[in-house]
C-alpha cells in the first residue's frame, strides 16, 4: 500500500515536472519533444515498476528467487521483441518512435507486475495475500519506513548522481548526451553483476537475521 501511494505520487509529480527538468538541461530542440514524451510515459508506468519491485522483494524474503528470475528474463525478452515493433512499426502496428520505446517497457513491466500480484494472491510461493490483508497498518508502515529509509537514501544517490552528470553532459550538446548514454550501457556490464551479488547477499543476510542466526548472517556479509 505504501509503495502504491509512493508510485502514484511520483508518477503525477514526474509527469508534471518532466518538461521543466528537460528544459533546465538545455536539450536541443530536435530532441526535446521526444525526450518529454519518453520521460512522461515512463513516469506513468512507475506503478508497474514499483509493483514488480515489491513482488520480487517479498518472494526473495521467503527464499523464492527462481520464479522472479524467470519473470525478469521474460520481461527482457519481451522488451527486446516489442521495442523494434513499436518503434519502427510492423504490419498494422504504426511506427511510434520514441513513444514506442517507452510503451514497450511499460507493457512488459505491467505484465510482470500482473504475474507477480497473481503469484502473491495464489499462495503458491510461500506467501498468500488475501484481500482482507489489504488494510493499512500504520505502525508497521512507520517501522518499515524507519528501517528502509537509510537504504532508500543510498539507492537514490546513484540515479541522482547520474542525473547530475547528465545535466553537465547536456551542456555540450546532443551528441555528448548520446555518447554518455552509450557509456552508461557499457558500465552496466560491470554494475549489473555487482548489483546481482548485492541483492543475493541482502536476501541471505535478511533471511538469517529473520531466523535469529546472527552469526551466519555476519559470515555471509
Amino acid at each position: 500500500i505504501l509503495m502504491l501511494a509512493l508510485a502514484l505520487a511520483s508518477s503525477v509529480i514526474g509527469y508534471v515536472v518532466s518538461p521543466w527538468i528537460l528544459g533546465r538541461m538545455g536539450l536541443e530542440a530536435e530532441v526535446y519533444d521526444g525526450a518529454v514524451v519518453y520521460l512522461r510515459t515512463s513516469f506513468l508506468g512507475l506503478v508497474f515498476t514499483f509493483g514488480f519491485m515489491v513482488y520480487q522483494s517479498i518472494l526473495r524474503g521467503v527464499g523464492e528467487v527462481r520464479f522472479p528470475l524467470w519473470v525478469i528474463c521474460g520481461t527482457v525478452v519481451g522488451n527486446a521483441i516489442l521495442d523494434p515493433i513499436l518503434i519502427f512499426g510492423w504490419g498494422p502496428i504504426p511506427a511510434l518512435g520514441i513513444f514506442g520505446a517507452a510503451l514497450a517497457t511499460i507493457i512488459t513491466q505491467a505484465v510482470a507486475a500482473a504475474i507477480g500480484v497473481r503469484a502473491l494472491f495464489s499462495g503458491r510461493y510461500g506467501i498468500h495475500i488475501r484481500w482482507q490483508n489489504m488494510v493499512p497498518d500504520l505502525n508497521f508502515i512507520r517501522e518499515a519506513v524507519r528501517v528502509g529509509l537509510p537504504a532508500s537514501i543510498e539507492q537514490a544517490t546513484r540515479p541522482l548522481g547520474a542525473l547530475a552528470l547528465l545535466f553537465m553532459t547536456a551542456t555540450f550538446g546532443t551528441l555528448s548526451v548520446a555518447a554518455f548514454g552509450i557509456g552508461t550501457r557499457i558500465l552496466g556490464f560491470v554494475f549489473i553483476p555487482a548489483l546481482g551479488l548485492a541483492m543475493a547477499t541482502t536476501t541471505l543476510v535478511g533471511q538469517n537475521i529473520g531466523a535469529g542466526n546472527i552469526g551466519r548472517a555476519a559470515r555471509i556479509g
